[in-house]
């Protein structure tokens, strides 16, 4: 006899999502599934989108660790929600008109729900005076005036001193 473990799973995730619904968001999900080439030889993308609600929370100090960053959140999602779209590692998500890149899918071993690793992309605002410098860049660091400013190059490099101070130990 077997046991009709998907049908429960799927009404449990029904009711779970139903008793967190104040605290779900609506994101939207794209995926590239092809490209379009003109006559023109232009070719634009074919991208396939799905909206759903999910549960977004962010991850614990503990967790965090190369593939993880500070900042980077976890989404779980119905996977009947997402239709035929299968999100996976490169697509991304927008939340709160914001995107989020997604670096990891996992499909859990129902196939009822997603959890997602994603990121937050910062768009490069360029300054439109200087096209392609950022305006982050503020060029030499300078400390002081006058004659006695130093700026960062006269400081040397960190290794430098470590050699220097190391010879004068020995």
């Amino acid at each position: 006899m077997s046991f009709p473990i998907l049908p429960i799973v799927g009404r449990g995730l029904d009711i779970a999502f139903a008793h967190v619904a104040q605290l779900l968001v609506s994101v939207t999900f794209y995926r590239i599934t092809g490209y379009t080439l003109a006559a023109d030889g232009a070719s634009s993308a074919v991208i396939a989108s799905a909206t759903a609600s999910v549960l977004a929370v962010d991850y614990r100090t503990q967790e965090v660790r190369e593939d993880i960053r500070y900042g980077d959140k976890r989404l779980l999602v119905q996977a009947s929600k997402l239709g035929s779209l299968a999100p996976v590692a490169g697509d991304w998500v927008v939340m709160n008109g914001e995107r989020w890149d997604i670096q990891q899918s996992l499909l859990d071993a129902t196939r009822q729900l997603y959890t997602f690793q994603v990121r937050r992309v910062i768009p490069v605002i360029t300054d439109p005076v200087s096209p392609g410098i950022p305006p982050e860049d503020w060029g030499p660091i300078v400390f002081g005036s006058g004659w006695n400013s130093i700026t960062i190059e006269d400081w040397g490099s960190v290794a430098s001193r470590a050699t220097v101070l190391e010879d004068w130990m020995s």
